[in-house]
């Protein structure tokens, strides 16, 4: 699984267009494919530690190909990364987490929390910003 996923990885970072990853989308779904697999085996390990993982479907764990690039300066339509985090309420919650991060640069595993005590957050037209200046890092 691995050397599959880096290989597409790596010609993904070269050929970042729609045009490119279309033509081999067929690779990307078999690539995706056994992330999933591997994302299966994570669960039923983290599970065997942490019942309170309650996500069902690996596909919940996994992180999207595509980029948002509506305000970014690279207009790269896609991650050359893949990624799986997995944590109890699936990936949009906000609890410890397990993440793992394969790309072509850097295979990662780690852990991670976020508590965010409500006076770090200040309301901004309808959304929520960070409020970097009083967040602490420990």
């Amino acid at each position: 699984m691995l050397q599959q996923n880096l290989e597409f990885l790596e010609r993904l970072k070269e050929n970042n267009n729609r045009d490119w990853f279309e033509a081999n989308r067929k690779t990307y779904e078999a690539t995706r494919k056994e992330l999933i697999k591997f994302t299966e085996l994570l669960l039923t390990q983290v599970r065997s530690f942490d019942a309170s993982v309650d996500v069902q479907n690996p596909k919940d764990c996994l992180f999207r190909i595509y980029r948002d690039v509506r305000f970014s300066k690279n207009k790269a339509p896609y991650k050359t990364a893949m990624g799986v985090v997995i944590q109890k309420g699936g990936k949009k919650a906000l609890t410890v987490a397990i993440i793992f991060i394969l790309s072509q640069a850097i295979l990662s595993l780690a852990g991670a929390i976020i508590v965010l005590p409500n006076q770090f957050w200040m309301p901004s037209e309808e959304k929520f910003i960070l409020n970097m200046n009083s967040f602490w890092i420990l």
